[in-house]
């Protein structure tokens, strides 16, 4: 039996709220640095992009923020996560 060392970066770190394109160049930024530091593999909190928001459940309805949380989403086919999916693939990381 063969034994493997996998190096895992886990993130703790502030997401960027309201800002899809700065939260996109943000995870690029800690890929691009846990690649640096000889990890194989990155783990983000679950809604990382665009962030948990606790608040959202302690306030009255603000239809604004609530459409600039939304505006914020990321999924599979959107164009940032094809940033990020070619950003892993050039430091050879798993996200």
């Amino acid at each position: 039996m063969s034994s493997k060392t996998t190096l895992v970066a886990v993130t703790q770190a502030e997401p960027e709220w309201l800002d899809l394109a700065t939260s996109v160049a943000k995870t690029c930024k800690l890929i691009a640095e846990a690649a640096q530091n000889a990890a194989q593999l990155i783990a983000f909190p679950e809604c990382w992009i665009p962030g948990y928001p606790c608040w959202i459940w302690g306030y009255p309805l603000d239809v604004e923020l609530h459409e600039a949380y939304i505006k914020d989403l990321i999924a599979l086919d959107f164009p940032e996560m094809n940033q990020i999916e070619a950003c892993a693939k050039s430091h050879s990381i798993a996200v």
